[in-house]
This record gives structure tokens, C-alpha cells and sequence, in this order.
């Protein structure tokens, strides 16, 4: 993973790393949808690893 791909997923994903810090929970599907534009934008595929995570151990 490059600097660029995990600063936009860090500076996506922030709020819902604070909800889990707070133990809260967060909407796992808007999460995706933030993971997608990223994907879209850096032509990568974490969405798909993170889908395919979730499912091997979901909640």
C-alpha cells in the first residue's frame, strides 16, 4: 500500500476509527461506500479485501 493510499483511507475512514475508539458503532455500508471512491480514485481494490474480511469474520 502506498503514503497516498493510506492517507486517503485514514482521512475517510477517521470518524469511524474515533466510533470504535468510543465504543460506538458505525454504518459499515457508508464505510464501503467511502472505500469504493477511494478505489475509484486510486484505480486500487480495498473494497473488495474488505468485504471478503468482513465475511470471513463478521460481527
Amino acid at each position: 500500500m502506498s503514503v497516498r493510499t493510506a492517507a486517503h483511507l485514514s482521512y475517510a475512514l477517521h470518524n469511524e476509527a474515533l466510533a470504535i475508539i468510543d465504543e460506538k458503532g458505525f454504518d459499515i455500508e457508508e464505510a464501503l461506500k467511502k472505500i469504493k471512491t477511494i478505489d475509484s480514485m486510486l484505480d486500487d481494490e480495498y473494497s473488495s479485501y474488505f468485504i471478503n474480511r468482513y465475511n470471513e469474520n463478521p460481527a
